[in-house]
């Protein structure tokens, strides 16, 4: 079958209506909900303006910043800080919190489209739907405010890369994942001995 006869298929596996179904409940929530991790911690940490962008957590703390506001590493700065930023330069506290809902659906979406690449038959299109509807990651990522989906999407892109038989980037994406969340490494695949 040539390229130009191969059948379209959307990246993230889901029909416009799933896409929909699941899309609506968590703009709403970042519309109208603003979790307390993110009021207290997440969006005055990221909304910041760092003297030194390689360490804004000392910067941070000597301006008298919560110790507890961000307790991630660099890789989450990176994920994060940048929309939070933005959203915060548009719309005040109230667009970063903006900023960083709209991270969080990026990592989500990143992580739809991996979860159905892992398997490319009807079983990675189900599990992406399952995913993508069911109202837990809604909860977590926009009612409670946790940003955990960024690492776990890191982790499905590096199972994708080792599906494919991509070694570097995997074994990056793998690292990154767990660099990101030491919890992560416990979904590392064991490697074979090697002869």
């Amino acid at each position: 079958m040539s390229a130009g006869m191969m059948k379209y298929r959307p990246f993230l596996r889901l029909g416009p209506l799933v896409l929909l179904a699941g899309l609506i409940p968590r703009l709403a929530l970042a519309a109208i909900a603003l979790p307390r991790t993110h009021e207290t911690w997440f969006v005055p940490f990221l909304g910041a303006h760092a003297a030194n962008p390689i360490d804004p957590w000392t910067s941070f703390l000597a301006g008298g910043g919560d110790p507890a506001a961000f307790p991630y590493g660099f890789l989450f700065l990176l994920a994060f800080k940048p929309a939070t930023w933005l959203g915060g330069l548009i719309g005040g506290v109230y667009g970063a919190h903006i900023g960083l809902a709209l991270s969080v659906l990026f990592w989500e979406l990143v992580l739809v489209a991996a979860i159905g690449l892992i398997d490319s038959g009807r079983r990675g299109a189900l599990a992406a739907k399952v995913y993508w509807l069911s109202p837990i990651p809604i909860y977590v990522g926009y009612w409670h405010g946790q940003l955990d989906v960024f690492p776990a999407a890191v982790m499905a892109l590096g199972f994708c890369a080792l599906l494919h038989e991509k070694w570097r980037p995997s074994g990056l994406l793998f690292g990154g994942a767990a660099a990101a969340k030491l919890s992560m490494a416990l979904c590392l695949p064991p490697m074979p001995p090697t002869s």
